[in-house]
């Protein structure tokens, strides 16, 4: 072996020894530091997605973004004591309704939308909502409605003619009176009231037997009726 052969290969195991050392470096700092650069790059990722969340979970909270609870679908009168309120507000916060500003019931709701059973007075009934929000500290107030509840007929007094009447007209006149704002009809034909509660209708009689219904209705769906029956018979 000449001395070139041999120069070349002292060269080549040194290069051998300088890749293994290299390697080695390599293996030791993946080992060590490598590893934890990982671990703390994976939590520093993680902590910034939890930052986010929070973030966002707070923005969404924010009393801007809270709209305030509703009732909808409100009837205005009703003849019961119990009436089912529709509600809309945001689940999972405190809510207060009030009747005639006094905290009849406090639910914390599931649902976006539901019922709940509520007890009215006689008379006129003011019925609102108030919600809290514990994460913004905030109350949230809905529009204040009124329920008027009354379980009593309408009065209904018929002056003209009367029952079991007879007559040899082909048309009579129906006269009465009744309430303020109590709508009537006469054999299911609605019939004006004036201002003081009075009305007049020309009824067409049929020769023979007229069988006449006279219902008095208020805004609660209280009702008084009132029957009689006519006879109709032409002159001769």
């Amino acid at each position: 072996m000449g001395r070139l052969q041999r120069h070349q290969q002292k060269k080549y195991r040194s290069q051998i020894i300088g890749y293994l050392f290299l390697l080695v470096i390599l293996i030791i700092f993946i080992a060590t530091i490598g590893i934890k650069l990982l671990i703390g790059t994976s939590l520093f990722i993680v902590n910034l997605t939890q930052k986010n969340k929070k973030t966002q979970d707070i923005s969404s909270n924010t009393p801007d973004t809270i709209l305030p609870p509703e009732i909808f679908n409100v009837q205005t009168a009703t003849n019961t004591p119990e009436i089912a309120l529709q509600i809309r507000s945001t689940p999972k916060k405190k809510l207060s309704i009030y009747i005639n500003e006094l905290k009849q019931k406090e639910i914390i709701p599931d649902e976006e939308t539901f019922e709940v059973i509520v007890t009215l007075e006689k008379g006129s009934n003011t019925v609102s909502l108030v919600m809290n929000d514990p994460v913004t500290k905030t109350t949230k107030k809905s529009r204040l409605h009124t329920i008027i509840y009354k379980d009593e007929k309408p009065s209904l007094e018929i002056t003209s003619p009367h029952d079991l009447d007879k007559t040899s007209k082909s048309e009579i006149q129906i006269e009465g009176s009744t309430e303020n704002e109590i709508a009537i009809r006469i054999n299911n034909i609605p019939v004006i009231v004036d201002g003081e509660g009075k009305f007049s209708f020309t009824f067409k009689l049929k020769e023979g037997e007229n069988h006449i219904t006279i219902i008095a209705e208020d805004i609660a769906d209280n009702r008084e009726t009132k029957e009689m029956t006519l006879y109709y018979q032409k002159e001769n």
